[in-house]
């Protein structure tokens, strides 16, 4: 984050296709959203101050389908994702 910063969105065109993240702060917690094209990968870094309590539509993160938990700090936890929409929840 940055300083006042509530909210971001971007949209990028890459070799396999469009791919989308857009994030907002609200309640305490961070929400970001990752859309990932088909036969493409991407990292998804998600800073918070409880990795433990990160989920992915709803469920824990590290059990969340094409979910894979690459690295994590006391401050973010880096995640692997493969195509498809991805929606986390994180504790700010």
């Amino acid at each position: 984050m940055v300083g006042d910063l509530s909210w971001a969105q971007t949209t990028v065109r890459g070799a396999r296709g469009r791919m989308d993240s857009n994030w907002y702060r609200e309640d305490g917690n961070l929400y970001i959203t990752a859309v990932v094209p088909v036969n493409a990968q991407a990292q998804v870094r998600i800073p918070t101050s409880d990795i433990s309590q990160v989920t992915e539509g709803g469920i824990a993160a590290a059990d969340a389908r094409n979910v894979r938990q690459l690295t994590s700090t006391e401050t973010h936890a880096r995640f692997l994702v493969g195509s498809g929409r991805y929606e986390f929840k994180a504790p700010l």
